[in-house]
């Protein structure tokens, strides 16, 4: 019986193919059952090759009756393993739904769809403002891959145009993609699209179930699906005939995936529509540093809606100087009356803290011990609601002792400033008044998100406590005042993109208020003097980022040069310190690249695991490139400690 021998690709963390034998025929793409190491794992066949001079592994199973991956997708697949420098396994493993990753699950052919059950809901007419056409009708005559930065600020109508892009692509036969950044901000679209577009609107990220993100994934396999909304995690759903992909909040940190395959869901979707030779829209009302430089090197088209719909002025951005303030739950208490007369107008108010729980620090008065979570190295988290210490790292949770672990002493004190205990002050302050917190804590269940939504919908005069997830995207009416609390944390990171990621967050709070003519937004800050907030005032963020980008390319930094960060992570600190100064003496010794480190991470333990790692710059991307396939090979002419989890972190957005 004759033998075809096959490259297969693991979901392991190791960076080769390994070769197996099937007296079957498999085409590229497809899942296979197979053993390795005493265990069965879905592997995936990258390729046909010669038999070799050793003994190989029969596939157990061909789990796929067609490819699980067409050509185009497994091509793009090939190349974030290249570019992203990850286990090519990990990288196929890691864009599937959760029961293509079982190795007992058969893949049956799926019939294509016949028809296009899309269909635009009735014949009304939308009243466009001039820019909304402009970009409209540009973002349609794209021939071909044309990247395009739609600049629109908030409230000038950039949904809206999303949805007239999606009716005359669709009426070209073609499909049509929406990547967001966030699940919390999956709703409203998701509702919006739903109000004009009768068939079946696909919808996926994490927190929906294994069986509502295989249905999906079938939805798009068969032609059924035409339209789809998601997070990062849907950028390889095999949507057919895709014609337009789209990226709302273009410059948002969560479209970079921080753990497993470290790859910019950006970069990837520009990668697809490049391919396919379509166009996408990179949409923000604040983009990034590095599409603005693209911007400006040509490489990118720009188009501005640079007005609101209404012709309403942006809010006034007012710096609250609160060095000698008295706060009651991290708040100016001068500030209250302000938040009263809001109120009374039938208004809402916007509180904006980007740390949730009640205090982020227990702390003995006696002896000055700190509640610290023992597998990582950061401080626990008091949540009054389930009377628990919480590690946010690990999740690990912690009884609030009755006594001091060190002196015994019955006496602490709860340190700093959460969402939680805002809440619940402000629920004291004004008792007659709706108050909703949004954050992860009060979203974290199914369906729990559709429940704060619908209440902050449904309230006229309300005060909204939140986290960054009440700064991204979303459309509250009647929030009249916006309060800006401890942005000061941005001005003195260590993160080398830190003003940039604070620029664009003011601006993004700042567009949840002022929906009308009165509105303020007051940021409370011990520096009312710093340059970089004084610059923002204006809230003009273009005119920043102009200047940002001025100053980002004299202290050469990204987007001026290229970054890599190789992140490790091990029980044995000194083991890991040595593996990255063995690639740091590679580094120095083969290129003109500098580095800097090895290092400990910001957040040096999480999980009992040390982090430390080694920062590595380069005049490009090219020599990034280059720098690192020598990492590669030098590494792989070692044996490497298999105690050591190493990464490699391209440009990356978090540096802790």
């Amino acid at each position: 019986m004759q033998n075809f021998y096959y490259s297969v690709a693991l979901p392991t963390p190791l960076r080769q193919l390994f070769t197996y034998h099937s007296s079957t025929k498999i085409a590229p793409g497809s899942r296979v059952a197979v053993s390795f190491n005493r265990r069965n794992l879905v592997g995936f066949i990258i390729k046909s090759c010669p038999k070799p001079n050793f003994k190989t592994i029969e596939i157990k199973e061909i789990l796929d009756k067609e490819p699980t991956f067409d050509n185009e997708s497994f091509q793009t697949l090939i190349w974030i393993a290249n570019y992203y420098h990850h286990s090519i396994g990990e990288v196929f493993n890691n864009f599937l739904p959760p029961k293509l990753r079982k190795i007992n699950f058969v893949l049956e052919k799926i019939a294509n769809s016949e028809t296009n059950t899309q269909v635009i809901k009735g014949s009304k007419t939308y009243d466009l403002t001039p820019d909304q056409k402009n970009v409209i009708s540009q973002i349609q005559q794209s021939k071909g891959f044309d990247p395009t930065i739609l600049h629109g600020v908030t409230s000038s109508g950039k949904t809206e145009v999303y949805l007239q892009l999606t009716e005359k692509f669709l009426k070209q036969d073609t499909s049509i993609m929406i990547l967001v950044p966030e699940i919390s901000l999956t709703p409203q679209i998701y509702e919006r699209f739903r109000s004009r577009f009768k068939g079946n609107i696909g919808l996926y990220h994490s927190k929906r179930t294994d069986k509502e993100r295989f249905e999906c994934w079938q939805d798009c396999k068969s032609g059924n699906t035409r339209i789809l909304i998601g997070t990062r995690s849907s950028l390889f759903l095999p949507l057919q005939k895709l014609g337009l992909i789209i990226l709302d909040e273009e410059h948002d940190p969560s479209f970079k995936q921080h753990e497993g395959v470290r790859f910019s869901s950006k970069n990837v979707a520009l990668k697809i529509a490049q391919d396919r030779d379509i166009p996408i829209v990179l949409s923000s009302a604040t983009p990034s540093l590095q599409a603005l430089e693209l911007v400006d090197s040509k490489n990118y088209k720009f188009l501005s809606m640079p007005t609101r719909i209404n012709g309403d002025l942006p809010p006034s951005f007012i710096l609250h100087d609160t060095r000698t303030a008295t706060k009651k739950a991290g708040i100016d208490i001068s500030l209250f009356p302000i938040i009263q007369k809001t109120i009374d107008r039938g208004k809402k108010v916007l509180i904006f803290l980007n740390q949730r729980g009640f205090a982020p620090l227990l702390s003995c008065n006696a002896c000055s011990w700190s509640a610290l979570c023992k597998n990582c190295s950061v401080k626990l988290v008091f949540h009054k609601e389930d009377n628990i210490l919480l590690c946010h790292k690990c999740q690990k949770k912690y009884e609030v002792p009755k006594k001091c672990p060190q002196c015994s002493s019955g006496k602490f004190h709860y340190f700093g400033v959460g969402t939680e205990q805002i809440e619940s002050e402000l629920k004291n302050e004004f008792k007659e008044i709706p108050l909703i917190r949004f954050d992860l804590d009060t979203t974290r269940k199914k369906g729990s998100l559709e429940d704060v939504l619908k209440k902050i919908s449904d309230s006229n005069s309300a005060i909204l406590v939140g986290t960054q997830m009440i700064a991204k995207g979303h459309d509250f009416s009647e929030v009249e005042l916006g309060i800006i609390l401890n942005c000061d944390q941005g001005l003195i990171s260590h993160e080398p993109n830190a003003i940039e990621k604070l620029s664009q967050l003011l601006i993004q709070v700042i567009g949840r208020v002022g929906r009308s003519g009165t509105s303020k937004v007051i940021i409370q800050t011990d520096y009312p003097d710093d340059k970089n907030l004084n610059a923002l005032k204006e809230g003009n963020y273009l005119r920043f980022s102009r200047y940002l980008l001025g100053e980002y390319k004299r202290l050469k930094l990204p987007p001026y040069v290229s970054i890599a960060l190789i992140r490790t992570k091990s029980k044995d600190l000194n083991a890991s310190m040595l593996f990255l100064r063995d690639i740091r003496s590679t580094v120095e010794a083969s290129t003109n690249a500098h580095c800097i480190g090895p290092l400990p991470a910001p957040l040096n333990k999480i999980k009992n695991l040390y982090r430390n790692y080694l920062l590595i710059k380069d005049k490009d991307l090219i020599e990034t490139h280059k720098t690192i396939s020598k990492i590669n090979a030098a590494i792989g002419k070692t044996i490497e400690d298999k105690k050591i989890q190493w990464s490699i972190d391209l440009n990356p957005s978090d540096y802790s």
